[in-house]
């Protein structure tokens, strides 16, 4: 018996209850099998598809981004420290409150559900919450984290409290246009008695700091 189709009578003349089926994939999936090979030139390119995407992704692999300090922070640097730690938080440089790590325009965005991720590694000196004299009940230490859309928080959260991975990441609605994220830190304010330079050379002691940073955002329109 010849093989014209793929609806082949079986042995004893039966035909399969799934004949109907077959036949009706095989014409299904010769309509939706073109690919952008067999459209015109030029029909899918980067101009159309960006403009009726559904989605759209902001990612730095290091961010901020200085000539020799990706993924640092550098608002807030002090370089009378050790010298085999970083220039970095000193409380003789930082008086308290939130600092900013860094600025990212979202352009472009069309309005619907943004999801925004940050992390990093963060360094906190521990040491000294035990106090110089011991006088006074220990402050712990640690840095925290917030990023912001617009002025609006979008996620807050206590950050790292010695040497240790940490990840923030929050999920709103935005309207279109384009938007502005905001990272920032916030290291634990200088305690009753913290010890704050070394005893020889009077450098000052390292607090804190955060590096190998990177965030990623994606808005979904739809």
């Amino acid at each position: 018996m010849k093989n014209w189709t793929i609806n082949q009578a079986r042995p004893k003349d039966s035909v399969s209850t799934d004949s109907i089926n077959d036949e009706i994939r095989v014409a299904a999936s010769s309509i939706q099998s073109l690919d952008r090979a067999q459209l015109p030139q030029s029909a899918i390119g980067p101009t159309r598809l960006a403009a009726g995407a559904l989605h759209k992704v902001w990612a730095e692999p290091f961010f901020p981004k200085t000539a020799t300090k990706e993924g640092e922070q550098t608002n807030l640097r002090d370089t009378n420290t050790k010298l085999y730690s970083w220039s970095a938080i000193t409380y003789q440089i930082y008086a308290g409150g939130w600092l900013v790590v860094a600025d990212y325009p979202l352009v472009g965005y069309k309005g619907g559900n943004l999801y925004a991720e940050w992390a990093g590694n963060g360094m906190v000196w521990g040491a000294p919450c035990i106090q110089t004299t011991n006088e006074y009940p220990g402050v712990p230490k640690y840095i925290r984290l917030r990023m912001s859309i617009n002025g609006v928080t979008l996620a807050e959260r206590y950050g790292p409290g010695h040497m240790e991975h940490w990840r923030l990441f929050g999920t709103t609605f935005a309207p279109a246009g384009d938007l502005q994220l905001r990272l920032e830190f916030s290291p634990t304010i200088v305690g009753a008695d913290d010890p704050l330079e070394t005893a020889i050379v009077a450098n000052h002691i390292l607090q804190g700091h955060l590096f190998s940073m990177k965030f990623f955002c994606i808005g979904r329109w739809r």
